[in-house]
């Protein structure tokens, strides 16, 4: 698809042979998600693709993703609208026993609009975070949520909290990333700072 954008892959591994495609179409403005199940291995492996379910048709800009395997959850998270100034909105997609998945509710990540929401999961205490920078303010917050499987979607644990590392410059946004180290429990935290 040559209108395919920022897209996102997960490997399920709680469903050995099912991967989770999620990305945003240019052409309709829509994002879209596909489950492609491997079959095969080695030279020998192929990719088959199951129909498309719709999860947003307000252009949903600079996806990201993590993989819950707790919950067997792909969380995908995107800014709404625009790729610098959208509203932040976050995703649960969740396989069922047969391979499909159902998109859940869409939450709002934070109240702000800002250039994207990086997010990891953090398999010790079994919850996603949640990193971004706030237009108004070049201020980055952080946030924890848990998963809700009664209505399939992340609840926040707070309200969030900023990393106190100074205002940043506006031309930093959507630089924010993450990574959970699962020995020590730690997340760390990268973004371009000054420039």
């Amino acid at each position: 698809n040559n209108n395919c954008q920022s897209p996102e892959l997960q490997f399920m591994r709680n469903t050995s042979d099912k991967v989770i495609f999620a990305y945003h179409d240019s052409y309709n403005g829509s994002g879209e998600g596909r489950v492609l199940t491997i079959s095969g291995t080695g030279g020998s492996a192929s990719l088959s693709t199951s129909g498309k379910t719709r999860f947003n048709t307000d252009r949903p800009y600079n996806m990201k993703s993590t993989y819950d395997i707790t919950n067997n959850v792909m969380v995908v998270t995107y800014t709404q609208q625009s790729r610098t100034n959208g509203t932040d909105k976050i995703h649960a997609f969740k396989l069922d026993g047969s391979g499909n998945f159902t998109a859940g509710n869409v939450q709002s990540a934070y109240s702000f609009s800002s250039g994207g929401v990086d997010v990891v999961y953090d398999s010790i205490n079994n919850r996603i975070y949640a990193l971004s920078q706030n237009n108004g303010n070049n201020y980055r917050y952080m946030k924890s949520m848990q998963y809700n499987s009664s209505n399939n979607y992340y609840t926040a644990l707070g309200s969030g909290q900023s990393l106190n590392d100074g205002i940043s410059n506006s031309s930093e946004r959507g630089s924010e990333r993450l990574g959970f180290d699962p020995v020590s429990g730690n997340i760390a935290v990268f973004f371009i700072k000054n420039n």
